[in-house]
């Protein structure tokens, strides 16, 4: 799985070849889930307007039916 850009300002994508069903979640630097979307699977990429988020350190992670990334570092920058 791919996030790009990062940092971000006012799109963030992620994109994968690897997982079935997937979600993406993103966390505040808290911990508090701040996104979640199902990626679409006809794409398997996904867009997310972040234009409207506080700049700041955020966390991703893409969660498949079997398996589950890494947690990543997402950098908004304002």
């Amino acid at each position: 799985a791919k996030g790009y850009p990062n940092p971000a300002s006012t799109l963030f994508s992620v994109a994968t070849n690897t997982y079935v069903n997937a979600t993406v979640k993103v966390f505040d630097i808290n911990g508090k889930l701040m996104y979640e979307q199902k990626i679409p699977s006809e794409t398997k990429k996904l867009d997310i307007s972040v234009s409207d988020w506080a700049g700041g350190y955020y966390f991703y992670q893409l969660v498949g039916e079997h398996t589950s990334s890494a947690v990543q570092k997402l950098v908004i920058l304002k």
